[in-house]
């Protein structure tokens, strides 16, 4: 498995991906936090690809040409990079992607990752316990 630069080959895997990714988050949240329909994730994601977007990069995991999984990284103007979503087939995917998103921000210079995990990824936060991780924000909800 090798983790590459997305190209237009893989807008259609990502925008299909980032559909299923925000819909499972917004059943989790039982309300439409972010936007999950496929024309909205196929747009921005062909603009950024295809058209280039110096601060959104998308990293994908592939075997014998197939995706495996994608990362889709974000670098503000502050230089601090956002790791919006991991997807994949397993958690070795998973990884292998995350430790391509900590090499480009080395890379970039980048004074600070950030991730947002939901308790369902049990996977992406096992993985991420061998790095120097601090919690910056607990968020919860009450079920009333």
């Amino acid at each position: 498995m090798e983790v590459i630069n997305a190209s237009s080959d893989h807008v259609e895997y990502i925008s299909n991906g980032l559909v299923s990714h925000f819909s499972k988050v917004n059943q989790f949240f039982t309300y439409p936090r972010y936007k999950d329909d496929y024309e909205t994730m196929y747009k921005h994601v062909t603009k950024r690809i295809v058209n280039g977007d110096e601060n959104h990069h998308y990293f994908v995991a592939i075997e014998d040409g197939k995706p495996l999984g994608f990362l889709n990284f974000y670098m503000n103007d502050d230089n601090v990079g956002t790791i919006i979503a991991i997807y994949g087939d397993s958690s070795d995917v998973k990884e292998k992607l995350v430790e391509r998103a900590i090499e480009f921000a080395k890379e970039k210079g980048v004074a600070g990752l950030e991730c947002e995990l939901f308790s369902y990824e049990d996977d992406v936060m096992d993985l991420l316990k061998e790095y120097p991780i601090e919690n910056q924000l607990i968020h919860f909800k009450i079920n009333i």
